[in-house]
């Protein structure tokens, strides 16, 4: 699964693994966990044709959201997933990344929680 190639390369950098350790989580960050941690999700998926038929190929459009106590703690974050992550290329977790992304970046205040948060898409392209 995809998905275990984003933890893998997220826990696998230093910078990242020195701020969430392994918290990363899918879907949401459990309430009470301490910050700064990860959320991801899937938000699309392309899948692409050759002829009439499937090629294996597809494009995963992520979100990862990074929460930390305060607006310069995530931004550090950020900047280390963004690192981690953008243009990787290669085999991770058993999955073959043709190429990860970044297009897009937004900076939240989440009142709720009082934490704050960046929010990444990440569009992955990868063997299915």
């Amino acid at each position: 699964m995809i998905e275990a190639a984003i933890v893998s390369l997220l826990e696998g950098d230093a910078a990242v693994a020195a701020m969430v350790g392994t918290r990363i989580y899918p879907a949401a960050i459990p309430q009470g966990e301490p910050a700064p941690s990860i959320a991801y999700w899937r938000v699309s998926t392309g899948r692409r044709l050759r002829y009439d038929a499937p090629d294996g190929t597809s494009s995963a459009r992520y979100q990862l959201d990074m929460q930390a106590s305060d607006y310069t703690a995530a931004r550090a974050l950020a900047a280390a997933v963004r690192h981690a992550l953008n243009g990787y290329r290669g085999s991770v977790a058993g999955e073959q990344i043709h190429h990860i992304s970044l297009p897009n970046e937004q900076d939240i205040f989440d009142r709720d929680v009082g934490a704050h948060r960046v929010a990444l898409d990440v569009i992955i392209a990868h063997e299915e």
